[in-house]
């Protein structure tokens, strides 16, 4: 219950206009997950769902495909890349609270998290897992992102007892003649 279920931004600590991309916004496994200047596009969108466990799998809204330890590898700077749902360990993923941001941790070794290589931000800069040390390179913050979609259903439902069902003359302010 650290992070509910929805669609979020996920950007590293050290400067949140950097969420989580995919490279080149490819729908093919083993396309590689960068970090990248805040554009909001659908590559930069994750699906977070939680399984039975608690277990948390993070679904691009582009590809479909989710965050995967390439290879299922537990060694520093094993890639981060995206791969079609197989519920394998190498998908799963436990968010932990770590004062104003997140930790993200591998399900396949407690000691190993998701971390932004070297450390650097920038637009292309590598995601990895790699041990923990408690670093900003290895915090990340959650943006919930609402589609239009998710927009107007909220407002509609904030709304519904504005007006009554019935019939209505409907007329501008202006002149109520029209």
């Amino acid at each position: 219950s650290t992070i509910s279920d929805g669609t979020y931004l996920i950007s590293t600590l050290k400067n949140s206009n950097y969420p989580l991309d995919v490279t080149d916004a490819s729908s093919s496994n083993e396309a590689n997950i960068q970090l990248w200047s805040s554009n909001k596009t659908q590559a930069q969108q994750f699906n977070v769902s939680h399984d039975s466990k608690g277990y948390v799998t993070f679904t691009n809204v582009k590809s479909g495909k989710v965050l995967d330890v390439r290879n299922g590898t537990v060694q520093n700077g094993a890639n981060v890349w995206q791969y079609t749902s197989n519920g394998t360990k190498a998908q799963k993923w436990i968010v932990q609270k770590n004062g104003s941001a997140y930790t993200i941790t591998s399900a396949l070794n407690s000691n190993y998290v998701l971390d932004l290589s070297e450390g650097k931000v920038r637009s292309g800069g590598n995601i990895q897992i790699y041990q923990s040390n408690g670093t900003d390179a290895q915090k990340w913050t959650f943006t919930k992102f609402d589609s239009m979609e998710q927009k107007l259903d909220e407002l509609a439902e904030n709304n519904i007892s504005t007006i009554s069902d019935g019939t209505y003359l409907i007329s501008t302010l202006k002149n109520s003649n029209y």
